[in-house]
Order: C-alpha cells, then sequence, then structure tokens
C-alpha cells in the first residue's frame, strides 16, 4: 500500500468510529426528547439491517476505490470496519445482557 492510501486508511478507521457513536448518540437523544419507546426486537431488528447495509456499502466501495478484490478486500474491509463491527457487538451484548438480568 502506498502513503496516499495508508493515509485515507487512517482517516477511514478514525471517522468510523466516530460516525458510528454519533449515529448511536443521536438515535438516543431523539427517543428521550420524542419520549418514545419501541420493543426490543424492533430496535434489534433496524440495527441489523442498518449495520448489514452500511457493511455491504462499505465493501463495495473499498473494492471499488482500492481497486482490490477477494481476499485483498476482505482484510482491507476487517481493518476499516473491524473495529465498527466490534463496538456494535458489545453495545448489543451489553443490551442483552441487561435485558436478561431484567427478565430473571
Amino acid at each position: 500500500m502506498d502513503l496516499v492510501n495508508k493515509n485515507v486508511l487512517s482517516c477511514l478507521l478514525k471517522d468510523g468510529k466516530e460516525v458510528m457513536m454519533m449515529m448511536m448518540m443521536m438515535m438516543m437523544m431523539m427517543m428521550m426528547v420524542l419520549n418514545l419507546q419501541y420493543p426490543f426486537e424492533s430496535l434489534f431488528r433496524s440495527l441489523q439491517y442498518a449495520m448489514l447495509d452500511n457493511s455491504c456499502r462499505e465493501y463495495l466501495f473499498i473494492c471499488d476505490f482500492f481497486m482490490v478484490s477477494a481476499a485483498a478486500a476482505l482484510d482491507l474491509f476487517n481493518s476499516i470496519f473491524g473495529k465498527t463491527l466490534a463496538m456494535f457487538m458489545v453495545c448489543i451484548c451489553g443490551v442483552l445482557a441487561i435485558r436478561l438480568m431484567h427478565s430473571l
């Protein structure tokens, strides 16, 4: 990878985490302001759909922008989007653990 691609990659890694946190905070603020309450399953489905959609678009963008395919594209995707997916899984597991404790 040349220097330009490394700089782009570092910006994407930094911005990906910030964008995900902003999305989650905005969603929580909207729910608080509007006093909305939704079933957990509905929120879970919406978040899963958003992550699937964003992940697919990100993978296709990586393939087109960096002109890579197959294993190289997957490695690059994991280095860019892996932290976001890991943070998403931690948040989901935390919510599931809290829900499970309240149901006992």
